[in-house]
């Protein structure tokens, strides 16, 4: 009878050595970069003291604020070799033999999953926090030369590990449902990036038609930033705020962690019912695999339907150049078909599979539509409306780069009130809707001095 314990203390530590290697070396470089940032810093000032004293001249040590980030930089570094760890720590799911052998293990299945991501999760977690205290604490040893932020390395710790942590959660459940390792990355991409990645496109759709949407105050759960992973990668990709903000959100740091634990937990489910018959296979059932070949395709399909939304046809050669886009998605669709299975006389099988693509192209036009048809249909009166506020279009988080930056995003903070004022915002508003969210109504640009009149007015 299998033993019924949640976590197997032989098993974890078993488990900790199964990555042990690739912890350690990771392990060593953050600790010694963590040591030797604030070393270099202390010897850097000692040399200008020595400077001074030996040519003459009046040297005043003030020390200079660091962030966490500046002081421990390659704590980012966890990041990037998570999905190492996790992939290293499931690697026998890719191979038939070493799959056979640890189901067959006299535990159940539950423990020794959760007694793996137990180890998972230990070793990531030990290394952001030994090399951060490290980091904390020879930056300590040279009070005249280095004020460290306040709180910023426990927000710039929790940060990291949240994303470590999804990243590692991603890449598990991949492999739970997937055998070998090329549908094992492109799965972990599709949990990681696929849901951000629609969102970002139809908010940027709508936004971009209607623009009295302030893009950069979205609601939390629409911003590409709130999962952490996607907000760095995706948001290198977009021009409001900071990439790296969502590193440091307390929001996006709680999404992201709850996210993986989800994720987590899927991972276990599924691994208790997985067939040690599926290593080396792309998907543990046909079902799987039609379900990696649409969301592939509907990768590429997606920003095809956000430039078919937002400029539409208007002549025979832009229909031609739209037939072909949707041609290369059904291409796509096939080829990842084949890559994965090496089978030709698979691809006249999973043809029908193309309607379920066209479907939800479909349904995305109509997400698209009916959004934008909910945001136009909201317009107040002006005794509906308590305040206002005059809001960069950048959002709360973008960079500042002058005073007038400054200027614009401390204004935003500022609630109009004035009757007066509350009413030409609804007139402009109730103008700009009924031109379709622009023709004329819609101003936007840099100034150095005033802001002319315009009727276009933010909400």
């Amino acid at each position: 009878m299998k033993n019924r314990e949640i976590i197997n203390k032989g098993l974890y530590f078993e488990a900790l050595r199964r990555i042990r290697l690739p912890a350690l070396i990771v392990t060593i470089i953050l600790s010694l970069e963590a040591i030797l940032v604030p070393i270099a810093m202390g010897v850097s000032d000692y040399v200008d003291r020595m400077n001074a004293l030996e040519y003459g001249y009046y040297y005043n040590p003030v020390a200079q604020s660091y962030s966490a980030a500046e002081l421990h930089i390659m704590l980012f570094l966890v990041i990037i070799v998570a999905p190492i760890f996790a992939a290293g720590m499931f690697s026998f799911l890719n191979k038939r033999n070493a799959s056979d052998f640890y189901h067959s293990l006299p535990h159940r299945r539950s423990t020794f999953c959760i007694s793996s991501i137990a180890a998972l999760v230990t070793w990531i977690f030990g290394i952001t926090v030994v090399t951060s205290g490290l980091s904390k604490l020879f930056a300590s040893f040279f009070p005249n030369v280095i004020s460290v932020e306040p709180g910023s390395y426990l927000e710039y710790m929790l940060g990291c590990f949240a994303a470590a942590m999804l990243i590692a959660a991603c890449v598990t459940l991949a492999m739970t449902i997937t055998g070998n390792t090329l549908s094992n990355i492109i799965v972990t991409m599709m949990l990681l990036f696929f849901p951000r990645y629609v969102i970002l496109f139809v908010v940027y759709a709508v936004a971009a038609k209607l623009p009295f949407i302030p893009m950069g105050y979205m609601h939390p759960l629409l911003s590409v930033g709130i999962n952490i992973p996607a907000g760095l990668v995706l948001g290198s990709f977009t021009y409001y705020g900071d990439s790296s903000a969502c590193l440091f959100d307390t929001t996006s740091q709680i999404y992201t962690l709850v996210l993986a634990l989800i994720y987590f937990a899927a991972a276990v489910v599924l691994y208790c019912r997985r067939k040690s018959e599926s290593a080396e296979h792309s998907a543990p059932s046909r079902m799987m695999q039609a379900v990696y070949r649409t969301v592939v395709a509907m990768a590429v399909s997606v920003p095809v339907c956000y430039v078919l939304y937002s400029n539409g046809v208007s002549n025979g050669y832009e229909l031609f150049i739209y037939f072909v886009l949707y041609l290369i998605v059904a291409l796509t669709y096939l080829l990842y078909e084949l890559i994965t299975t090496k089978r030709w006389k698979n691809l006249v099988r999973v043809l029908p599979g193309l309607v379920v693509v066209a479907i939800l192209s479909l349904g995305l036009f109509g997400a698209m539509y009916s959004i934008e048809t909910v945001e136009k249909s909201f317009s107040p009166d002006a005794d509906e409306i308590e305040y206002f506020q005059l809001m960069s279009s950048a959002g709360p988080d973008a960079w500042v780069y002058d005073f007038k930056d400054y200027a614009i995003r401390e204004t935003s903070y500022i609630k109009v009130k004035d009757e007066e004022a509350i009413k030409v915002v609804a007139e402009a508003l109730e103008r700009t809707i009924e031109n379709g969210g622009s023709g004329g109504y819609y101003s936007h640009g840099y100034y150095d001095d005033a802001i002319g009149s315009m009727s276009y007015v933010e909400y």
